[in-house]
């Protein structure tokens, strides 16, 4: 869900004044290949999560702040260091002893372990599947936003963005409804040029109202 609002949002992100990497207050260096997050913004806001329950999910019984833990996430819009306070249940009989209850919000921002957010994420997959953009083209789209990031990582968090429509298409009970609802189906043909070379890859699709 977080996914779709964020392409849904890209659109309007594409359409607005782009920040060249030339102009940014400083020269940029070339990143390497697996470069760490960096935006033209330097400043890290600061965002305070907790859980929304404060008793365990399982048995109910109060769920303690067991501590605090930080990550800094990346987003179009500039580098958010979270500040995150974890619970855990203390009922030696539940079933999630001990178990971390981080904040649901966590991810609304980012996938477990992820430098970068949720709407990169969601942009690159528009600028490849959308936008048929190769992934130099993505990469220098990227620079473009004033957001420094290598190649090699450009391709991982492709391949998140496919995983995660994969997971969001193979929801059958989902998509019966869906298809029962629109009554009928159209086949699509469409034509995707490779990163590398003048092929083109032909697709054949059956959209469906309402997924993206």
């Amino acid at each position: 869900m977080c996914l779709h609002i964020c392409i849904s949002r890209t659109e309007e992100f594409l359409a607005s004044p782009r920040l060249l990497a030339s102009q940014l207050p400083w020269k940029q260096k070339e990143d390497s290949i697996m470069a760490r997050p960096l935006h033209a913004s330097s400043k890290l806001v600061l965002q305070t999560f907790e859980p929304l329950s404060a008793t365990c999910l399982a048995c109910g019984n109060a769920a303690h702040i067991a501590y605090h833990t930080q990550r800094t996430v990346t987003t179009l819009t500039g580098r958010h260091h979270l500040h995150l306070a974890v619970r855990r249940c203390n009922s030696p009989e539940c079933p999630r002893y001990h178990r971390p209850y981080r904040p649901e919000a966590e991810g609304t921002w980012a996938l477990p372990h992820g430098e970068y957010g949720l709407d990169v994420i969601a942009l690159i997959g528009v600028l490849r599947y959308q936008r048929h953009q190769s992934l130099t083209e993505i990469h220098h789209h990227l620079h473009e936003r004033g957001l420094s990031i290598g190649e090699r990582t450009v391709l991982n968090l492709l391949a998140r963005y496919e995983e995660l429509v994969t997971i969001h298409m193979t929801d059958r009970e989902r998509l019966q409804s869906l298809v029962q609802k629109q009554g009928s189906l159209i086949l699509a043909l469409d034509r995707l040029r490779p990163d590398i070379g003048k092929e083109v890859q032909e697709t054949l699709a059956v959209p469906i109202r309402g997924v993206i």
